[in-house]
């Protein structure tokens, strides 16, 4: 989505930075990526460690959803991935569990849960 609102305001974004105007344009060009494309993108990945957590972590094993709001992105956190899965695989027959069991992950995936 970025690339695409930058290459509407900036014609040369999405045409791999190839640059066949002039000196001044393509060093515009350059110093517009490295004082702020750069730099967001950097913070952007500080802000993710941040609310995600560090790789190879507990906290990596969570599910992270997006749901954009308007121009912005929100992140939202999920459940336990290995959760996820396991529910996943009662519920396609691929894990034989108590009946107990599969009648609670059913009625909580038919509540929404």
């Amino acid at each position: 989505m970025m690339d695409e609102s930058l290459h509407c305001h900036l014609d040369w974004w999405l045409s791999g930075m190839q640059f066949s105007a002039t000196t001044d344009q393509s060093t515009i060009c350059q110093k517009f990526f490295c004082d702020i494309i750069d730099p967001l993108f950097c913070h952007m990945s500080g802000i993710i460690d941040q609310y995600v957590g560090p790789e190879n972590t507990d906290s990596m094993w969570m599910v992270w959803y997006t749901r954009r709001l308007g121009n912005d992105l929100v992140l939202e956190k999920g459940p336990d991935y290995r959760v996820v899965e396991f529910e996943r695989c009662v519920l396609s027959g691929e894990l034989n569990v108590a009946p107990d069991m599969k009648r609670r992950i059913q009625k909580r995936h038919f509540l929404g849960g």
